[in-house]
């Protein structure tokens, strides 16, 4: 059996799992997972550092187990290699939330007791502000997250200008792990730009934002902002319906503002950002639901950073 071949039979079978997890948990939908493993002190301090960032995307199959004491005497038994530290992730998870697939394969595997809960490649996990810390009594360190829900299936219809931007929605929401694989990962929009020449100033916006993952603070900042003035020329485009985009890039700032103890100008964005996602709301016939349920999410992340 070639890669493809198998790695399209790991999908489609999680994705049944997916199904029978949801199905299983719809009354009580919130689970919590928990993981142990090694990892150096630098990726730890890494995490504790760019907590901002806000996601951790796994590149390979994640195991997990529902039972914390399994994971737990995992770790805690685990040889501890010079230069490793022993880590326990706690990771909250909404299964009535759509997302890439991940079930229980515990059926499926010789340990049943082990509760295992297998994760699909390309899962991004949040994390909440200060959530990395070390515990003492066993000796191992805590990092608490969240499974974010960024992931949907989503029929791409509309005008060309709808097409191109949800097109690229999606290039975004991958754009963490396709960084990783590729050399020039903004390559894309350059394509895109000289594809479609009438397009190319709001692709270019697009374009911005995504080189702003990757610099100090205050280079994000400002291709931010440079992004941002791009698009408050299209305010009237309802087809762009760029409100959203506006609001996201201000509540994107507000994080690093309140990760830097900026407090004023965390709030001074974050105002802004509810101001713009909710006039993304009101503008009911360019508002798809997909997107106000995304818009609903930030908003609420928004009033929890608050």
């Amino acid at each position: 059996m070639n890669r493809r071949k198998l790695s399209d039979d790991l999908y489609h079978q999680l994705k049944e799992e997916h199904e029978k997890l949801k199905s299983k948990y719809q009354d009580n939908p919130k689970i919590k997972l928990y993981r142990g493993q090694l990892m150096s002190m630098n990726e730890i301090e890494g995490l504790r550092q760019y907590q901002w960032r806000n996601f951790k995307v796994n590149n390979c199959l994640l195991s997990t187990s529902l039972n914390r004491n399994v994971a737990l005497n995992f770790i805690k038994s685990s040889k501890q290699l010079v230069g490793l530290e022993r880590v326990f992730f706690e990771i909250n998870v909404d299964t009535a939330k759509e997302n890439r697939p991940y079930g229980d394969i515990s059926h499926l595997s010789y340990f049943h007791d082990e509760a295992e809960i297998l994760f699909m490649i390309g899962m991004q996990f949040g994390m909440p502000e200060y959530d990395v810390t070390y515990d003492e009594n066993d000796k191992v360190w805590i990092i608490k997250c969240s499974l974010d829900n960024v992931y949907v299936e989503e029929r791409i219809d509309g005008s060309l200008k709808r097409i191109i931007k949800n097109c690229i929605r999606q290039y975004i929401d991958n754009y963490v792990i396709i960084s990783r694989m590729s050399k020039d990962p903004t390559k894309l929009f350059t394509e895109l730009m000289n594809v479609f020449p009438l397009e190319k100033e709001w692709i270019f916006a697009y374009k911005l934002f995504c080189q702003a993952m990757w610099n100090d603070m205050s280079t994000s900042i400002s291709l931010y902002d440079e992004a941002i003035k791009i698009w408050l020329n299209y305010l009237k485009d309802d087809e762009l319906n760029c409100s959203i985009n506006i609001g996201n890039i201000y509540e994107t700032i507000g994080g690093l503002y309140k990760y830097t103890k900026e407090n004023d100008l965390a709030k001074k964005h974050f105002d802004l950002a509810i101001s713009y996602l909710q006039a993304a709301i009101e503008s009911s016939g360019t508002t798809t639901e997909h997107e106000k349920i995304q818009i609903l999410d930030t908003m609420i992340s928004i009033c929890e950073w608050k």
